[in-house]
């Protein structure tokens, strides 16, 4: 995606899945490309864009970077900084992440990530393979221009594999692999499926109970708002957040330190007219 010339600016796990078994099921494809953004100024330049002194924030809270959430411009060491929050929140649903707590809390969220891009080495659980220290240093070294090192980040992420599993490095194959077709097979059969069992469970389990809610609501008369999970996700930190409905982001770009995009409207002139008698 960077390759092509764009951020997508809200990478987690609820952006991602995998392709349809049994074929692709060993592929993820990231979903969502709402907030994404061009970084280079043309098609065919790789000349950035200018770097805008101010930028709303657009993302979500547990794992935007930490220039998202200072409102500033964000480039790709940004998205990949929330690409490694994305997975280590996968290791655990709380350990993984030191504000997963916290998520009502922005300022202890910020100061958290602040803590951990300096001292990943303190301030990540002792389940998380050594490597991902390595990642997290390496992009906090890094300006909003500077290209990333992906080769770099792919050798770590491989070395971390090692240490969790003692799997044939070639052999492709997933956790979830079969359980969805398992899954099926006693759906077919009239047998209660099993929920999967891990700690990605349970926000599965939240927004079914958020769903039940809302059918109870429609059944006892009150008016259903089609909006409530969301914000209830965002509530909790889950979901995306962004501007008002209406913000010009176009306005915030800056070129020479001035801001242009957003016409300025000069204050309104109020004549007084004079009074004319007639004789």
């Amino acid at each position: 995606m960077h390759e092509v010339g764009f951020i997508h600016r809200d990478l987690k796990p609820g952006n991602i899945c995998t392709g349809n078994p049994p074929s692709d099921d060993h592929i993820l494809y990231v979903l969502d490309f709402g907030i994404s953004r061009r970084i280079f100024k043309k098609k065919d330049s790789r000349e950035l864009r200018n770097k805008r002194d101010r930028v709303p924030f657009y993302g979500t809270r547990k794992f935007c970077n930490r220039a998202c959430h200072l409102e500033q411009d964000q480039g790709r060491k940004d998205d990949m900084e929330t690409y490694v929050y994305t997975v280590l929140d996968l290791f655990h649903n709380e350990r993984g992440l030191p504000w997963s707590k916290d998520l009502m809390e922005p300022k202890k969220i910020v100061a958290k990530k602040k803590a951990l891009c300096a001292n990943p080495v303190k301030e990540l659980d002792p389940m998380i393979p050594p490597p991902f220290a390595k990642i997290i240093t390496y992009l906090n070294n890094l300006k909003f221009p500077d290209a990333v090192d992906y080769r770099f980040i792919e050798m770590e992420l491989r070395s971390a594999r090692k240490d969790v599993t003692t799997s044939d490095p070639s052999d492709e194959s997933m956790d979830w692999t079969g359980k969805l077709e398992a899954l099926l097979e006693k759906a077919k059969k009239n047998k209660k499926a099993e929920t999967p069992k891990g700690e990605e469970t349970i926000e599965f389990e939240r927004l079914k109970l958020i769903a039940a809610k809302r059918t109870a609501d429609r059944s006892n008369g009150k008016s259903a708002n089609e909006s409530s999970m969301m914000r209830t996700l965002t509530r909790d930190g889950e979901g995306s957040e962004g501007p008002p409905t209406g913000f010009n982001e176009r306005a915030l770009t800056t070129i020479g330190g001035g801001t242009v995009g957003a016409p300025k409207k000069d204050p309104l002139k109020v004549e007084k007219k004079r009074s004319r008698s007639r004789n």
